[in-house]
């Protein structure tokens, strides 16, 4: 069987050039509101926000026949945006983003998380991309994503071939 991952170049680019920006105090950047950092200041975060998923216990509904999935009954993506808010990262990295998956009530996860945090700019990079299905009655995708304050110039997606043997 073949399966399929994805790496968002510019996230490999951005870690590279982010390690050599030094820093102007002791302090790390997320220890500062971002008004209180030095220009040289960047500060990047990678967060596996598991499609939105909280960590508080619960139990599924149970899912009436022909119809598409209920949202995860512990669903919490403001949860997430305020976890990423309490660090004021410049650039995020996210993994296991969902666009318009029932489970997580078909939001498009990097736009809500991008107005949640007050940043424009987002780049998208899907690892599933299904049509409508049991799982959305339109077609969604998840995969890995990057938010951004900064504009983001290019976005690709390069997908890796794995075989399991």
């Amino acid at each position: 069987m073949r399966m399929l991952k994805s790496i968002v170049t510019v996230a490999a680019l951005l870690a590279c050039a982010c390690a050599k920006v030094p820093s102007a105090s002791s302090a790390t950047p997320a220890q500062r509101p971002r008004g209180e950092r030095s220009a040289l200041d960047l500060t990047v975060m990678t967060y596996n926000i598991k499609h939105g998923q909280g960590n508080a216990a619960c139990r599924a509904a149970s899912k009436p026949t022909g119809t598409s999935l209920a949202p995860d009954c512990n669903l919490n993506l403001e949860g997430s945006i305020a976890v990423l808010r309490r660090f004021a990262p410049d650039i995020v990295s996210l993994q296991e983003v969902d666009r318009f998956w029932s489970r997580s009530r078909e939001v498009d996860q990097p736009v809500a998380i991008a107005k949640g945090m007050g940043m424009a700019h987002h780049c998208f990079a899907p690892n599933l991309d299904h049509p409508a299905d049991a799982h959305s009655p339109r077609p969604h995708q998840y995969g890995t994503a990057i938010v951004s304050r900064f504009p983001i110039l290019e976005c690709a997606n390069t997908l890796l071939a794995t075989f399991e043997g």
